[in-house]
């Protein structure tokens, strides 16, 4: 198992990781339903998206536009879960810090103004940059400076962990436990865990 001082930074993921936002996201699927006059489902949300803006770009702005609304109310009730913002204050003085997101840039920047944030991460990635995790992922740490080999991932989803693997980054999951292809290089059961790891 490799020691958490080797790992010189971390990126991190926001929904689900560090906050629950409590998006309506059937709503949002509703919206981008008109949007593209479609009855996708929009499942998976995102890998979705891409798809649909793949076959019809010009929509992209009016999409994202409705999906900015909607989280925008959502972000007024977010919270942060337990032990985040202590790991991410404590990581921060020792390693780079990035953070890679599915929400949008105008959802981000008001969390992170809210709740201290604003200087923690040196670099932000949003769907703006990309829809694809894996490409965030690498968008995010070629702009810390930082080998993939150096850096640890930390999401929820087994996206997340599909998405290392393809970018060739370690990533840990907190809150499940993944198996066969979906097997991370750590598992957590909550932040508390992995901040104990990270500081052994």
């Amino acid at each position: 198992m490799m020691k958490a001082e080797k790992f010189g930074a971390y990126v991190f993921d926001l929904d689900g990781t560090l906050f629950r936002i409590p998006v309506d996201w059937e709503a949002v699927r509703g919206s981008l339903r008109k949007i593209f006059a479609t009855d996708s489902q929009f499942i998976p949300l995102f890998e979705s998206l891409r798809e649909h803006l793949g076959n019809d770009p010009a929509r992209r702005a009016e999409a994202f536009a409705a999906v900015d609304s909607l989280e925008l109310k959502a972000v007024e009730a977010c919270e942060p879960l337990p032990g985040a913002l202590d790991l991410v204050s404590g990581l921060r003085s020792r390693a780079k810090l990035g953070l890679v997101t599915m929400q949008g840039r105008k959802a981000y920047d008001r969390i992170a103004m809210e709740h201290g944030l604003a200087s923690a991460f040196a670099v932000s990635v949003t769907r703006e940059d990309s829809l694809d995790r894996a490409e965030q992922l690498l968008s995010a740490l070629g702009r810390l400076g930082v080998d993939r080999g150096e850096a640890l991932f930390i999401g929820d989803r087994l996206n997340d962990v599909f998405s290392a693997q393809k970018a060739g980054v370690k990533v840990a999951l907190v809150g499940r436990t993944g198996t066969g292809d979906s097997r991370p290089d750590f598992s957590f059961a909550n932040l508390s865990d992995l901040a104990a790891f990270l500081a052994a």
